[in-house]
């Protein structure tokens, strides 16, 4: 009989064996397995990172889509906005805009009546209009919007432009805004507000028309009147309207109806807010006649001829063609034949801008006058005093 301890040894050790088989098959085996499940996380991370790119994208997509209708938003709200706004710089205006019947009294002792148009410029009652709607009237009434009526208590017109103050007592009037003259350009869109041919507000009310400007610098005479700082407009101005209110699309006062012409079409004139807002708080402040700052000179069209070109000329400056022998231009040494090429650092390319310049400013104001004289140039320093009345000079 055998030895079975070496029998149990022999069955043990090939036991063991198997044992060490197995363990390594099965570590072989889950090795296996992990590096499988690690290709598969890899996998999936990978996966995961494209839908990140993807949700990105998607992202970007919402962000611009979002912008787009943002904007699309803005044209909407603009083409609205653009839509009303004449409708709306109308209703504005109008509470401002009122109408002025004036008396007269003809060289056989009989009474007429004429009417024009006026803005109210202040809720107590100052209301801003042409001289020439007013001026010889013995008595004249106003008539607002909501058709009150009030007798004129005082008028107070410019010595030199074709504009006035009448004044009213009244309370809680709807007083109208001054624009910015700087801001105005050609082909602006502007509305003509009044009363035209007589129809007062009892008649139906206001009228209003509208068209772009035409021209920031006109000017003319009219019967001794002088209109500088003319904006042009198409906007029909008739009989009536002269006085009323020419808007822009915001709705505020950027000039006064003034002229039209009976030899052109769509050609009418307002004159510019620059010089009647200056001329208004003059007439409110100091009375009849005005304040205007005083230079005593006469200026014309500086026309010079241009170099290279034998036969061209070209207006450039404002020529001083008589002087006011005590005035202060004669003082501060300006000649005859001068030409002021620049006006307080502005550049003066003709008489009327040279005027419509003077015209913005105060009494004790200081002008500096930059002067061509032959081959010379010269700045000349003035602190001007006020104009006295009936000069011709300005």
């Amino acid at each position: 009989m055998g030895n079975p301890f070496k029998s149990a040894t022999i069955v043990l050790s090939i036991a063991l064996v198997f044992a060490v088989a197995f363990g390594s098959f099965s570590m072989f085996q889950n090795n296996s397995d992990l590096k499988d499940a690690q290709a598969q996380i890899g996998g999936l991370n990978g996966d995961l990172s494209g839908v990140e790119g993807l949700l990105a994208d998607l992202n970007q997509q919402i962000d611009t889509l979002s912008s787009q209708l943002a904007a699309l938003d803005k044209q909407t709200d603009d083409i609205v906005k653009g839509a009303s706004a004449k409708s709306d710089a109308i209703a504005r205006m109008l509470p401002s805009v009122v109408f002025i019947e004036a008396a007269y009294e003809g060289a056989n002792g009989q009474v007429s009546t004429g009417s024009g148009s006026g803005v109210i410029m202040d809720k107590e009652g100052y209301i801003l209009t042409n001289k020439h709607v007013v001026t010889g009237s013995f008595a004249a009434r106003v008539i607002t919007s909501d058709r009150r009526i009030y007798e004129v208590d005082d008028v107070w017109e410019d010595d030199i432009t074709d504009l006035a103050v009448v004044k009213i007592t009244a309370q809680n009037l709807v007083a109208a805004t001054f624009g910015d003259p700087a801001a105005m350009k050609l082909g602006d869109t502007v509305i003509a507000i009044g009363y035209p041919l007589g129809m007062s507000p009892a008649d139906g009310g206001a009228n209003a028309s509208s068209g772009i400007i035409s021209n920031l610098g006109r000017f003319f005479w009219i019967e001794d009147i002088p209109y500088y700082d003319l904006m042009e407009i198409d906007a029909a101005i008739n009989p009536g309207n002269s006085g009323g209110a020419l808007v822009n699309l915001k709705g505020e006062l950027v000039g006064i109806n003034s002229a039209g012409t009976d030899t052109a079409q769509g050609i009418n004139y307002a004159i510019s807010v620059a010089t009647a807002k200056h001329v208004y708080e003059d007439l409110v402040e100091h009375g009849q006649g005005g304040h205007h700052p005083f230079l005593g000179l006469i200026v014309d069209d500086n026309i010079e001829k241009i170099p290279g070109e034998l036969f061209a000329s070209v207006i450039n400056g404002a020529e001083v063609t008589f002087l006011d022998p005590t005035g202060p231009a004669t003082k501060a040494g300006i000649k005859e034949g001068d030409v002021v090429m620049k006006f307080n650092g502005q550049t003066i390319g003709s008489a009327s801008d040279f005027i419509r310049t003077l015209w913005r400013l105060d009494v004790g104001d200081k002008a500096t006058l930059l002067i061509k004289r032959g081959g010379l140039e010269l700045i000349v320093e003035i602190i001007m005093p006020i104009r006295p009345a009936g000069t011709e000079f300005i």
